[in-house]
């Protein structure tokens, strides 16, 4: 998905059914700065940017209909919604996984994507959901200092300020639960510059 159809869309859909546009905005953001530290070792392409960043501006619209099932919901309109009919199905159902994601410790829907596919985007899910997590209390205060990748490719430090890392160690060990599964098996965030 391109940079701009990302935006254009994932504007409409908040627009219609965004209650908190302010953190889809900086999830938005944040993914972003995540996915440019880790995408050289992490097997992302420019159209994938696109896709997380439309996940992220719309990962919380099913709140429009339920807070506590809400992952469900967005993942509901993002497939279903009539604005997106211009956008093709395997990219709606991408960003609808997505959104699907971005919430429990488990991994739902997990065979919809087989062999590199699966884990290119079990790896942008954990992206959304760091992101997400570091969002938590939507406050839009907590930016993201550096993002360090291993030289084997199989771990990566974030370096964060703004956010209380402290306060929130167990929501961001949750969000990272199933890292290790998509080769990701030594992800940290830490405070400070």
């Amino acid at each position: 998905m391109d940079l701009a159809t990302a935006s254009e869309l994932g504007q409409r859909l908040l627009d219609k059914y965004g209650l908190e546009r302010e953190h889809a905005l900086h999830v938005e953001r944040l993914s972003a700065r995540l996915f440019e530290g880790v995408r050289g070792t992490a097997g992302f392409a420019t159209e994938h940017l696109g896709l997380l960043r439309f996940a992220a501006l719309t990962h919380d619209i099913g709140h429009y209909i339920d807070e506590r099932t809400h992952h469900l919901h967005s993942a509901y309109l993002i497939r279903r919604d009539a604005c997106m009919r211009e956008l093709p199905e395997r990219e709606r159902d991408a960003a609808a996984w997505l959104a699907l994601n971005h919430r429990k410790r488990k991994l739902l829907e997990p065979d919809r994507y087989p062999g590199k596919e699966r884990r290119l985007m079990g790896r942008l899910a954990i992206v959304l959901r760091l992101a997400d997590a570091l969002d938590y209390e939507h406050r839009q205060e907590a930016s993201i200092v550096s993002v360090e990748m291993g030289e084997d490719g199989r771990g990566w430090i974030v370096r964060t300020a703004g956010f209380d890392l402290a306060l929130h160690r167990d929501r961001i060990g949750k969000k990272l639960s199933f890292a290790a599964a998509f080769g990701w098996d030594r992800v940290r965030v830490e405070s400070g510059a």
